[in-house]
C-alpha cells in the first residue's frame, strides 16, 4: 500500500514537473514506489495464499505484467500525442496516477497479507505450520547458492545473446530481429504458465532445468545461424529462448517457497533477486564482448552462453530440498 501511495504521487509530480531535477526526482519515486509494491511483496503474498497450486499461481501473476503493458502501453502513447491544443504527457501522468489510485483502494479493501488475517487456510495447506529457515539460514544454505548461481548462469545467457549483433553477419535485417524479438516475448508469456503447471506437478528443481536446456537448444539454433544464414533456424531460436524463460522464471520463486518457508520468505526471495542479477551482470556480458574481441566471430561466445545454460540446469539439478531448519545431519553408520 505504501508503495503504492508513493507511485501515484510521483506520477503527479511527473505531471507537475517544470525542470530537469523534478522530472529526475519523479522517477526516483517512480522507482521505489514500484520496488515496495512489485514483485517481492506481491510475489511474497500469493505464495502465503498458494501452496498446492503455487506454481501456477505465480505464473498466472507473472503474466499481468507484460499483458498489463500489451493493453496500457497503446493508451498512454495516444494519450500522450494528442490532436494539437489538446492535453498532452502532463495530464497523462495524472490519469496513470488515478489509475494506480484506483489500484491501491482495490488492494485495500480486497488484499489481505495471509490467510490468517481471515481465519482461513492457504489453498492446500493444514494446520500444521511449515517449518521456516531465517534470512541467515537460507543465505548459508547449499541448496539457495546453486539455485542463485544457477539462476545467474541461465539470466546472463539470454542478457547477452545478442542476436541483432549476430544478424549483421547473417544476412538478415533489422525486420527480421523484430520479429524474433516478438516470438521471443509471446512464446515467454504463454510459457509462464507452462513453467507454472508443470511445477505444480513435478519436482521444481528438475522442471527448472529442463526448461534451461531449452535456452541451450535456442543457443544451438543461432550457431546454426552463424555458420548458415537461416531464418527458420533464427525464429526457432527464438522460440526456444522464450519458451526456456518464460518456463524457468516462475518457478525460481516458488521453489524458495517450497525450500525455504515463508517467515522470511521477502528478505530471502530479495537477496535472490540481488545475487543473481549481479553475478548475471558480471558473468554474461563480459565473457561475450571479450571472446567477441578475441575471436573476431559470434560463434565461440554463443558456444560459450549455451555453456553458461548448461552449467545452470546442472546447478538446478543439485539443488535438491534442504534439510529442514535445526534438523541434525544424518550419521553415517558404524564401519
Amino acid at each position: 500500500m505504501a508503495g503504492l501511495f508513493i507511485l501515484a504521487g510521483a506520477w503527479v509530480f511527473l505531471g507537475l514537473a517544470q525542470n530537469l531535477w523534478m522530472y529526475f526526482g519523479a522517477f526516483v519515486f517512480i522507482a521505489a514506489g514500484g520496488s515496495l509494491s512489485g514483485t517481492i511483496p506481491l510475489m511474497t503474498i500469493i505464495c502465503r495464499w498458494f501452496v498446492r497450486r503455487r506454481a501456477t499461481a505465480i505464473a498466472a501473476a507473472s503474466l499481468v505484467a507484460p499483458i498489463g503493458a500489451m493493453a496500457v502501453v497503446p493508451f498512454i502513447a495516444w494519450s500522450v500525442n494528442p490532436n494539437p491544443g489538446e492535453a498532452g504527457w502532463r495530464f497523462t501522468a495524472l490519469e496513470v496516477s488515478g489509475c494506480v489510485l484506483i489500484v491501491a483502494a482495490l488492494a485495500f479493501a480486497r488484499l489481505r497479507n495471509r490467510p490468517g488475517d481471515m481465519g482461513l487456510l492457504a489453498d492446500g495447506d493444514t494446520p500444521v505450520q511449515q517449518s521456516s529457515y531465517s534470512t541467515a539460514q537460507a543465505l548459508l544454505s547449499r541448496s539457495f547458492w546453486l539455485i542463485v548461481v544457477g539462476e545467474a548462469l541461465a539470466s546472463s545467457s539470454v542478457l547477452t545473446s545478442h542476436p541483432f549483433s549476430i544478424t549483421r553477419g547473417a544476412g538478415l535485417t533489422s525486420a527480421d530481429w523484430q520479429v524474433f524479438g516478438s516470438i521471443q516475448s509471446t512464446v515467454a508469456i504463454v510459457f509462464y504458465l507452462a513453467g507454472g503447471l508443470a511445477g505444480d506437478r513435478v519436482a521444481k528443481h528438475k522442471a527448472m532445468a529442463f526448461f534451461t536446456l531449452l535456452q541451450v537448444a535456442g543457443f544451438a539454433m543461432l550457431t546454426v545461424l552463424t555458420v548458415a544464414s537461416s531464418l527458420p533456424a533464427f525464429y526457432l531460436a527464438g522460440a526456444l529462448l522464450g519458451m526456456g524463460t518464460g518456463g524457468r522464471l516462475p518457478l525460481n520463486v516458488a521453489t524458495l517457497a517450497d525450500y525455504f518457508g515463508l517467515d522470511s520468505f521477502g528478505k530471502i526471495l530479495a537477496f535472490s533477486i540481488l545475487f543473481s542479477r549481479l553475478l548475471a551482470e558480471f558473468s554474461g556480458p563480459p565473457v561475450v564482448w571479450w571472446l567477441y574481441d578475441t575471436q573476431g566471430s559470434y560463434l565461440i561466445p554463443i558456444l560459450a552462453l549455451a555453456g553458461m545454460s548448461l552449467l545452470g540446469a546442472f546447478l538446478f539439478l543439485k539443488a535438491r530440498p534442504p534439510q529442514p531448519p535445526g534438523a541434525a545431519a544424518p550419521q553415517a553408520a558404524p564401519g
